[in-house]
């Protein structure tokens, strides 16, 4: 009897000493994630980002089927989207893509972040997105890790799963995303109007507001969500970065498109580091794409000429290396 209660006291202190330790590291803490400072990942994460698709991926591959978790968690984020799927990926045969891209299992392979959540609350976060196990509070907890991103994209798909937005209270907490304020119930909060919003922003058009075009670009220039769009001019068109930002925010042709561009995840590579890779323009360039219909893209293109001519020609020659070339005709003697 004295044992059995020796043991339940230990039990009931050593409860006590998690609940009062286990605050101190955020459950999707950066560290969550092994792996992400090994030589090896850091040196394949840095060909992905100057577009090294090939030699990157192979690497990422290798490195998660030796338990790197931080390379198993960046081969399903990539094979979940596409935006970040380059040419090279684009190209190969349905078997080859699983092979570089999925774990073995099943007839088209499992998604690595089914064996990466096995150690990381941050994978586990990641899975529960990408299903409908995901809510309003997963949210939070991206955004408390510092994935802003991740808690933007969270908010906007609850939003489109239960066909309404949020009440004020849960928009009132201090870690939920500015720039989702508008995801309100039937009638958009007070707290919102015009007058407290910058001249450009894009969300005065839905408050029924003018939003001129020089307006727009001043708030291109200084939001933070536009930085994968000044990174990508900075590298494809730095000879009018403003005129180039705008193209490109009008080629995207949504501010809920805007809010899900950025680092595929901030605990391995940070916003301002991504902005400015190769990888990040290829993949606006392919979210664009992929935001257009074969019909569309054309006009898209004509329309954001006239605004700047560079990232109108940049986007054609992105857009062409996915497109596949057509057979060389067999010519007989």
């Amino acid at each position: 009897m004295r044992a059995y209660l020796r043991r339940i006291w230990r039990y009931i202190v050593a409860s006590a000493i998690l609940l009062t330790v286990a605050p101190i590291l955020h459950p999707l803490a950066a560290q969550d994630l092994s792996g992400a400072a090994l030589p090896d990942f850091r040196a394949a994460l840095a060909q992905w980002l100057e577009g090294e698709e090939e030699a990157a991926l192979a690497a990422f591959r290798d490195l998660a089927h030796v338990q790197n978790l931080s390379a198993q968690t960046m081969l399903a984020i990539i094979d979940k989207s596409g935006h970040l799927q380059g040419p090279y990926v684009y190209s190969l045969p349905r078997t080859e893509r699983i092979a570089l891209l999925r774990a073995d299992g099943g007839i088209s392979g499992r998604s690595w972040i089914h064996a990466a959540a096995e150690g990381s609350h941050l994978a586990q976060s990641l899975n529960a997105l990408w299903t409908v196990a995901g809510d309003k509070t997963l949210a939070q907890e991206f955004a408390m890790a510092g994935e802003d991103r991740a808690a933007r994209v969270t908010l906007l798909v609850v939003a489109a799963r239960q066909e309404k937005g949020f009440s004020e209270a849960f928009r009132a907490q201090d870690w939920y995303p500015a720039s989702l304020l508008h995801l309100a119930g039937p009638h958009l909060p007070d707290n919102l109007s015009a007058n407290r919003l910058h001249p450009g922003h894009p969300v005065r058009g839905m408050l029924g507001q003018p939003v001129t075009d020089e307006a727009l670009a001043d708030w291109l220039e200084q939001t933070p969500l536009a930085l994968p769009l000044r990174g990508a001019c900075a590298r494809q068109c730095p000879g009018d970065v403003t005129s180039c930002t705008q193209a490109l925010y009008h080629a995207l042709d949504s501010y809920h498109a805007l809010l899900k561009l950025g680092t595929p995840l901030a605990s391995l590579v940070p916003e301002e580091e991504f902005a400015h890779s190769r990888r990040s323009a290829e993949a606006l360039a392919r979210r664009i794409m992929l935001n257009h219909t074969a019909r569309t893209r054309e006009a898209m293109q004509i329309r954001i000429a006239k605004i700047d001519s560079c990232a109108a020609t940049w986007l054609a020659d992105e857009f062409a290396r996915y497109t596949p070339r057509p057979l060389m005709p067999v010519i007989k003697n």
